[in-house]
């Protein structure tokens, strides 16, 4: 019987093509993305490109000066019957980004937030702050300024020295971190949450599948690398205080380690331990199958959780290999959401952490359900361990 149905209704649909509808010609809404502002100039350029949903979304309700702009927006908005939103939102989010700090994740950290609200279809305001610096007087007059604007929940992918700003100002409105975590800051600070993942907690569940013998990598000069190497060396005597330790320090102008990989027997039977970013990574476990290095695994962080690791090495470089890596839990629409402002929240942790973060505003100011189940302990969000293995063509859970 369902079958009868589904070949009839064409029929019906069909059938009655020839009646006028009733039913109004619906209107065109246009939600505006981008969060920076458009001029004169930035106007007739989208034109010229075509990008005519573009200019419609800066321009949608403001009247324009410049003629050729007026007209193109008169006859497009006719064109595609534009409607204009109305009403306020109750969903108010400040970002504030110190975009020449951060580099990428100013656009980043920012469509993550874009992406997760328009997939959860409800008018918002959003409202990007940028800054020059993390000095506490650029911080204090944006978060004076934002105050006054009227933003009461703010999400700032701020460094260690932004958030030490951030103390001393004690901002009254929510602040979400996500890119610092809170076991990092020495005191608890009013209003402010974090969402950093736990470097720590991922070297603890790497230490025990280690040998009686380590070896780190590590680039010189990094302040990351550095600190990674630390917490293996404090992790790894607890469990082991008589195993043997091995540090190598690598230039970045390194390209051929054989001094280090050949006939070495501080490698042998040794775990590796990768804190170096993802290109020297991918370097390293090349090299450690053309000297036929003779280690017993290798471990590494989050900083080496990328697809991009499954093709610039081979498998015979990786097959050992164990990755810790804290992005768990995801929405798909929002994964959907990301993907078409062209985001990653997959793989990338800081855009995942921004988004577990606005979803904790968005709780916060709407009193809806979270996407995202994850725990909050002392303003920390509270990521799980899984460690991971990089197969012929994805990763697969330990």
């Amino acid at each position: 019987m369902k079958f009868l149905v589904i070949a009839i209704l064409p029929l019906i649909i069909y059938a009655k093509s020839h009646l006028v509808s009733t039913i109004p010609v619906p209107k065109t809404y246009i939600q505006l993305i981008d969060p920076y502002e458009c001029d004169i100039n930035c106007l007739d350029d989208m034109l010229k490109k075509g990008m005519i949903f573009s200019f419609l979304s800066h321009t949608q309700g403001k009247a324009l000066g410049d003629d050729y702009l007026k007209e193109n927006q008169l006859i497009y908005t006719a064109l595609f019957n534009l409607g204009i939103r109305s009403g306020t939102s109750d969903v108010k989010i400040a970002v504030v980004i110190p975009h020449k700090i951060i580099g990428r994740y100013a656009a980043s950290t920012t469509n993550a937030v874009f992406a997760y609200l328009l997939a959860k279809n409800h008018i918002f305001d959003l409202k990007i702050y940028q800054i020059e610096d993390e000095s506490y007087e650029s911080i204090s007059s944006t978060f004076s300024k934002l105050s006054l604007d009227g933003y009461s929940y703010v999400i700032a992918p701020f460094t260690f020295n932004g958030v030490e700003q951030l103390s001393i100002l004690k901002p009254s409105s929510i602040v979400y971190i996500p890119t610092i975590n809170h076991e990092l800051i020495e005191t608890n600070l009013p209003n402010i949450y974090f969402g950093g993942i736990s470097y720590k907690e991922q070297i603890k569940a790497l230490v025990e599948h280690s040998q009686d013998k380590i070896v780190m990598f590590y680039n010189e000069n990094s302040k990351l690398g550095s600190e990674l190497n630390e917490d293996v060396l404090q992790e790894y005597a607890k469990l082991n205080p008589d195993g043997e330790v091995f540090n190598y320090a690598i230039s970045k102008r390194t390209t051929n380690l054989k001094n280090v990989m050949s006939n070495n027997e501080k490698i042998i039977d040794s775990s590796i331990f990768l804190n170096t970013p993802l290109v020297k990574s991918s370097m390293i476990l090349s090299q450690t199958t053309l000297y036929e290095v003779n280690a017993t695994n290798k471990l590494t962080t989050q900083i080496n959780y990328d697809p991009l690791l499954l093709t610039m090495t081979q498998y015979d470089d990786r097959k050992d290999l164990i990755i810790a890596n804290s992005i768990g839990q995801n929405n798909n629409v929002i994964v959907e959401a990301n993907e078409l402002v062209e985001n990653d929240i997959t793989y990338d942790w800081i855009n995942y952490s921004t988004t577990v973060g606005i979803d904790m505003l968005y709780n916060m100011i709407t009193g809806s359900s979270k996407e995202y189940s994850l725990n909050i302990n002392n303003q920390q969000i509270m990521y799980d361990v899984k460690l991971m293995r990089a197969t012929v063509s994805r990763f697969k859970e330990l």
